[in-house]
Order: C-alpha cells, then structure tokens, then sequence
C-alpha cells in the first residue's frame, strides 16, 4: 500500500512479482505512465535524488519498451490473482475533509493521477482482473485524502491478508526480463534477444 509515486511503485512490483504480492493498494498512485503528465512526473523523479532527468527507464523516445515494462496499466494482466485496490479522487477541492485554497496546486495533480486511475481500472475491467475500485469524487493530492484512503484500505488489506489466495493452477505473465522466476517457473531466455 502506498501514495502517489509509492502506489505506482507498489502496483508495479506487484505486476512484477504477482507470486509475492497477495495484495496491493495504490492510493492516488500514478499507475500509468503512458499519458503525457505521469509520463514527465517519473522522467523528473530522478532528479529529486540528485540524478539526471530519465535516470529512471532512459529516455522514453528510445527507451520505450522498458517504460511499457515498468508501466502497470500495460502489465494489467499480471495483476489476475492481486487482491488489488484502486482509490483516487478527481481533483476538485473538497473543503469536507478540510482542503483549502491553498490546495490548488495540489488539486490539478490529482486530477492527472485520476486520469491514469480510470486508465488502470478500465483496462483491469477489460481484461476481466477482478479489482476494488474506489472513486472518491472531490479530493486533491492532498494529507486529508490520503488519511481518507488509507482508512479505507487497511482493513481490505487485513482481511485479504487473513485469507490468502492459493497459487494459481495456471496463469499468464508478460515481461522484458531475460532471465524471471514466476509461480516455480524458472525463464532464462536467449541473452541476444530483443527485450520486445
């Protein structure tokens, strides 16, 4: 479970690594980075720890596959088996759980991070990945939404964590990875192949 960049972290690893995730919440997380403003948000995240813009995946113009590969609304169906939770609100000030004015900026944030939210959820709902999606309506990218959902989330967690979900008798995985462990399956591919 994680906020903003975390819940992209978190439903990212989670497509990664399905057979270790028995649950995943993203709480405003940045889920896809395909539109253009999430996509700018990962390429400057480096420079916060002091690296150069695109540290992270390369540049997207000649780096796209490995963005697609990091991406977690394009590894959607590696989430079937994820108890998995999407919470995000629309970006529009709610003065009930105490935003201000002052929020503003915050708010227009919010309202990118519901975009790629709909965009996870309704490629989720594509491919049949059963999934809570939860829409608050008003609320920016802000500490009074975010107590909000992680209230909400923690006890979907507990529970899912009080009855794990049994391996899969078979499932479906995409990766870039040349060499992967899934489910005790062990791939190590040919070392000269394209990543695609």
């Amino acid at each position: 479970m994680a906020e903003s960049m975390g819940g992209y972290g978190a439903v990212m690893f989670a497509a990664h690594h399905p057979e270790l995730f028995g649950a995943a919440s993203t709480l405003s997380g940045a889920v896809d980075s395909n539109p253009t403003a999430d996509g700018a948000a990962i390429s400057a995240s480096s420079v916060a720890d002091g690296a150069p813009p695109d540290a992270i995946y390369g540049p997207r113009a000649t780096q796209e596959i490995r963005w697609h590969a990091h991406n977690p609304t394009d590894l959607a169906a590696n989430l079937r088996g994820v108890n998995l939770q999407l919470r995000t609100a629309d970006g529009e000030m709610d003065p009930a759980i105490g935003e201000t004015p002052f929020d503003v900026e915050w708010c227009v944030t919010e309202s990118g991070i519901h975009t790629a939210n709909e965009d996870l959820h309704q490629r989720l709902i594509a491919l049949h990945v059963p999934h809570l999606w939860k829409d608050y309506g008003l609320g920016c990218h802000t500490v009074p939404n975010f107590e909000r959902e992680i209230a909400d989330s923690l006890p979907v967690l507990a529970t899912a964590f009080a009855h794990p979900q049994p391996a899969p008798a078979s499932f479906s995985y995409m990766s870039i990875e040349p060499h992967f462990n899934i489910w005790g399956w062990h791939l190590n591919a040919d070392p000269a192949r394209a990543l695609e």
